[in-house]
């Protein structure tokens, strides 16, 4: 970082973006009439296959965050940081970054943790309440349903040590709030994973992964989880029991004692 002035922002540009024209003049306005060293801006995500829209990120106003609304507002900015795309940082922010923070494993998930560890040296962040990016999804490549997808686990108990790290402990509001992120991404990533076209053994062994992680246990065990009820997760557990159910095997193979072993745990929750 150091052949660049510190005063520098920096964008992470993604072939699947699109910008309106003046999107970084508006958020480097932005930036400085808020003295922010994080700007970012809402997101329309797009199907990449037909041009339909996906999801729109919805803000009436501009949204400040600093002090202990860090700790207070994390559920209202959290879907705005999820993914660095759409994002204005000052590169101050990044002189002592700890990249070993940047956990290789978690394939999907490090433009996450990108913009959480900026945020986490941050001390004033804003959202422009304008749509000024877009997001393009391709539904059925390959990294949609595959092993790269599957990394809720391990990106969720980052979210949770970043909570503690930066606000100082994870109060009962923020972790119901997880809760909820946490059984939403499991959902959006098991589903297309278990109808995709990549081997019944790899399939079954992430699936193992997922339902053997004890923060998954705890998730489906707590009574208040924000947006998701008993039926929602009884419904879920219904449809990847009977996709289980529906493989059929004439001996014993490493397989079927997987799918043994995923019923087992799913009949657990």
């Amino acid at each position: 970082m150091a052949k660049y002035d510190i005063n520098d922002c920096l964008i992470v540009l993604d072939s699947d973006d699109e910008y309106v024209p003046d999107a970084f003049e508006k958020l480097l306005r932005f930036m400085a009439e808020g003295d922010l060293e994080v700007a970012a801006c809402t997101t329309d995500y797009i199907d990449g296959d037909d041009g339909s829209d996906l999801n729109r990120q919805v803000l009436e106003n501009n949204l400040i965050i600093s002090g202990l609304n860090f700790e207070a507002q994390f559920p209202e900015y959290f879907k705005f940081v999820r993914d660095s795309w759409g994002k204005m940082f000052s590169l101050s922010l990044f002189s002592h970054l700890e990249f070993q923070s940047f956990n290789h494993t978690i394939q999907h998930g490090s433009t996450s943790i990108l913009s959480f560890e900026a945020l986490c040296n941050s001390k004033r962040f804003g959202v422009l309440a304008q749509r000024l990016h877009k997001y393009y999804i391709y539904t059925h490549s390959l990294e949609q349903s595959g092993s790269t997808r599957i990394s809720a686990p391990m990106l969720y108990k980052y979210y949770r040590d970043w909570v503690i790290s930066k606000c100082g402990q994870l109060n009962d509001l923020n972790k119901r709030f997880l809760y909820g992120a946490y059984f939403r991404a499991i959902k959006n990533r098991t589903l297309p994973l278990i109808h995709s076209n990549i081997g019944l053994k790899e399939k079954l062994g992430l699936l193992r992964m997922v339902f053997d992680d004890i923060l998954t246990t705890e998730m489906m065990s707590c009574d208040q989880i924000d947006g998701v009820s008993s039926e929602n997760k009884a419904e879920y557990i219904g449809i990847v029991l009977s996709w289980v159910d529906s493989i059929c095997f004439e001996e014993e193979t490493e397989e079927s004692l997987l799918c043994a072993y995923i019923r087992h745990r799913l009949e657990q929750m």
